[in-house]
């Protein structure tokens, strides 16, 4: 085997490794029931309209981000922006 070969094996094996152990920590800290109950989930306050992105950002593909992505499995916090992401080539396009 070479050795980028053998780096990328040596570099995959420490990567699996942390992966482990953090899951192995979160794991460790998790409560049985500490979660969002299934009403919860299913409800959503969300009542005003901000924003048509389908039309502003025709024709990309984008996700919502940071905060109010996680409106759909924890709490809403106040919030003063809206992250979205969206595809490098796509870009141009949008912002035009």
């Amino acid at each position: 085997m070479n050795q980028v070969k053998q780096l990328a094996v040596k570099q995959g094996t420490k990567q699996a490794r942390f992966r482990r152990q953090f899951i192995a920590l979160a794991l460790k800290r998790a409560r049985p029931g500490s979660g969002s109950s299934i009403k919860f989930l299913r409800k959503r306050s969300w009542s005003k309209d901000v924003a048509i992105l389908d039309t502003i950002l025709s024709p990309g593909s984008y996700v919502i981000i940071g905060g109010v992505a996680t409106w759909l499995y924890m709490p809403e916090r106040m919030i003063l922006d809206l992250g979205i992401l969206i595809l490098a080539q796509d870009a141009t396009s949008i912002y035009n």
